[in-house]
């Protein structure tokens, strides 16, 4: 099961590492007009193609393992847990799925993050989490076993996306 109490999150041990991954998951947060994120799944997907593809110098750092739905990261988990929080992240239930969204505060935090990561980073991420809100998290799946087999090896649903 996975930790999501922080645990990992502190054990980074640098805290200039620990601030970038915070930096940055506000910056997807905040990409796309601030649009929100259905489900904890897609967050923490959007979060490994955001750390895999993205910011490839904080690829070693943010650890991601197979779990239930694919790659899992207690780092993200205790990253983002720590920003609700904080309450820079606001999580909110409609029918069966969590909706994250960033808060007022949260914006605040977000437009002074950014100014510390490269436009193109921000502009890859703007495309990224645009593309992957528009794939729904089947499409999404589908892609990361695709392109991660490693990954779907524990994943509750490999039988239906993963493509041999």
């Amino acid at each position: 099961m996975p930790d999501d109490s922080g645990a990992d999150w502190d054990r980074t041990g640098d805290k200039d590492v620990k601030k970038q991954i915070h930096d940055y998951l506000l910056a997807l947060f905040v990409a796309n007009n601030a649009e929100p994120i259905r489900g904890r799944i897609m967050l923490i997907k959007q979060a490994f193609i955001l750390f895999k593809e993205i910011v490839p110098e904080l690829k070693s750092k943010v650890k991601f393992f197979p779990y239930e739905w694919g790659p899992y990261s207690n780092d993200i988990a205790a990253g983002i847990n720590e920003m609700i929080t904080k309450g820079y992240i606001g999580v909110r239930t409609e029918g069966r799925d969590k909706i994250y969204y960033l808060t007022p505060l949260g914006l605040k935090q977000a437009k002074s993050a950014i100014q510390s990561i490269p436009k193109d980073y921000l502009e890859d991420i703007e495309r990224m989490k645009m593309t992957t809100q528009e794939m729904g998290l089947s499409r999404l799946l589908r892609f990361i076993y695709s392109n991660y087999p490693q990954y779907a090896k524990y994943s509750r649903g490999r039988e239906t996306y993963v493509t041999t």
